[in-house]
């Protein structure tokens, strides 16, 4: 099949293992199978725990506030979502002390995003439109209040579910 699209093998990338050669670390898309379960590597588990135990330091230094925490907490956050999807163990803790030191949004920040709130689904547009926009504009409106703590309602007549 490859031959007839004239595409060749990378050589150096190839290797044939079977699951009953003894020690054979069958690797996947970079998930190790083991057992017919996959499973990530110790080194992956490590290197996991450390963004972990950083991005917590982070969050003392910096504030919850600053884009370096902010990032430091999406991809640790994202890696610790797999290792929940593969079932392990230290996925759940890992979990909750993700969720105690969510970041947060800057007073000029919030300021910033209510202001593009109200430029694409504004209170006149949302007024005079259809339901599906109003919808949208409400759905927008609870999902960023409850991303950060707002002083005020994003719309007055703003309907929480």
């Amino acid at each position: 099949m490859l031959s007839s699209k004239k595409l060749s093998l990378h050589r150096g990338k190839l290797r044939l293992v079977t699951t009953n050669s003894f020690g054979a670390q069958v690797v996947i898309t970079g998930l190790w199978i083991d057992r017919g379960h996959p499973r990530l590597s110790a080194s992956e588990r490590n290197s996991i725990r450390s963004l972990f135990h950083k991005a917590k330091i982070e969050s003392n230094l910096n504030g919850k506030t600053s884009q370096s925490f902010h990032d430091a907490h999406n991809s640790v956050s994202g890696k610790v979502a797999l290792m929940s999807r593969l079932g392990h163990n230290q996925a759940i803790n890992f979990r909750q002390v993700l969720s105690e030191i969510q970041p947060e949004y800057s007073l000029k920040s919030s300021k910033k995003i209510e202001k593009l709130c109200y430029k694409f689904y504004g209170k006149k547009r949302a007024a005079k439109s259809k339901p599906p926009i109003r919808d949208a504009f409400t759905d927008l409106c609870i999902t960023f209040q409850s991303l950060v703590v707002l002083t005020k309602p994003c719309q007055p007549n703003c309907v929480l579910y």
